[in-house]
């Protein structure tokens, strides 16, 4: 496993901090079943983006990245899965601030989950995130509170049965 990151390059008031990671496996059981176990090698390739802003007062960052494996002889189960996000923060005084974020990611579920049975592929699911809330300070006492939510989106993984699984019945929004 290879490792490349940066202590950070200015761009302005902001800091981006890359990161690249590459690394190589084997599974010896990638559909993760009891019998008939197949293995293959893997190669991962894990590259992101990190931007901060510097301000003293507020805060602002950015977050990209992805999560890509390709395997050697299942390409079935070749995955790329990325995320991105904003969150931020302004401070009103020294004893009030607002904070808050959005986000998106495309992931899978691993072969090893009880809800991805029988699927020719892994089961794609999409998120959508957001978060809002505040701090205030009544002297050495603090009070933090605020709100999050969550959008799940799973797609329907065709079986080698000539069926479909419907995943429709796990999208959900969480509060």
């Amino acid at each position: 496993q290879e490792e490349v990151s940066l202590s950070g390059i200015e761009l302005g008031s902001f800091r981006l901090l890359p990161e690249l990671t590459l690394s190589g496996g084997y599974d010896d059981n990638i559909f993760a079943t009891r019998t008939q176990t197949k293995s293959d090698r893997l190669l991962h390739l894990l590259p992101s983006l990190n931007i901060r802003s510097g301000w003293s007062e507020h805060s602002l960052g950015f977050k990209v990245g992805a999560d890509i494996a390709r395997y050697d002889k299942y390409s079935s189960e070749d995955f790329e899965d990325y995320w991105l996000s904003t969150s931020g923060r302004f401070n009103f005084s020294d004893t009030f601030n607002l904070f808050g974020g959005i986000g998106y990611s495309r992931e899978h579920e691993e072969r090893g989950s009880p809800d991805d049975q029988n699927g020719k592929e892994p089961t794609v699911f999409s998120s959508r995130s957001a978060h809002l809330g505040s701090k205030v300070k009544f002297g050495d006492l603090g009070l933090r509170f605020g709100g999050t939510y969550e959008e799940l989106d799973f797609d329907d993984v065709g079986t080698n049965f000539g069926l479909v699984i419907n995943n429709d019945d796990r999208d959900r929004k969480l509060l």
